[in-house]
């Protein structure tokens, strides 16, 4: 194994049989996709305090810090419930619009 190790860190991961790199369990850097909802936990609370809002409310704004996660609670965990039908009355049909204002809020919404 320290072999591996040396050939740089992703060697590390494969087996002796030189199969391909045992896949991570997170995408890195970029946010977790709709269809990697299977693999997108611990945010179920979150997920269901959205969906019991929006069972109360029209629209939700999503909001936080650059990096805390907000694309990849919708895409991987609102989206995928409203989908599945977890919203009483939502039906499993739903039109996405994806806005991100940047820096920039007010003149991009305007």
């Amino acid at each position: 194994m320290a072999d591996a190790a040396a050939k740089g860190p992703h060697r590390a991961a494969t087996t002796a049989s030189h199969r391909s790199p045992i896949p991570g369990p997170y995408p890195g850097l970029r946010a977790f996709q709709e269809d990697e909802a299977p693999i997108f936990f611990g945010r179920d609370e979150q997920i269901d305090g959205l969906t019991e809002r929006l069972e109360r409310e029209r629209l939700v704004v999503i909001a936080g810090e650059s990096g805390c996660g907000k694309s990849s609670l919708v895409h991987a965990g609102l989206l995928p419930a409203l989908k599945a039908g977890f919203l009483r009355g939502g039906g499993t049909r739903w039109t996405v619009a994806d806005l991100r204002p940047g820096n920039r809020p007010i003149f991009h919404l305007a």
